[in-house]
């Protein structure tokens, strides 16, 4: 049986399998480490109603969203001008 812990929950990320992409900034196959999604904007009259209960899709399945994948954070910042990128 196994035990539940009480009291406040811990403040860990979810575990996501590690899986290779081509990085926006270097342009090599590496392992994926961050991910910046770029959403597409909403009209101030048309905000979408949130509700906690209901199942959302997700982000990289929105119509018009963007998905960019970076091997690592000197990447990430720099775009790939960075020292340790190709």
């Amino acid at each position: 049986m196994r035990k539940v812990k009480m009291g406040r929950p811990s403040k860990k990320r979810p575990y996501i399998e590690p899986f290779r992409k081509k990085c926006v900034g270097c342009g090599g196959i590496r392992w994926v480490k961050y991910t910046h999604y770029v959403m597409p904007t909403v009209s101030q009259f048309d905000i979408p109603v949130y509700n906690r209960n209901e199942e959302h899709a997700e982000r990289k399945t929105i119509k018009g969203a963007n998905v960019e994948y970076y091997c690592g954070y000197d990447c990430y910042q720099t775009n790939g001008k960075g020292e340790n990128c190709k």
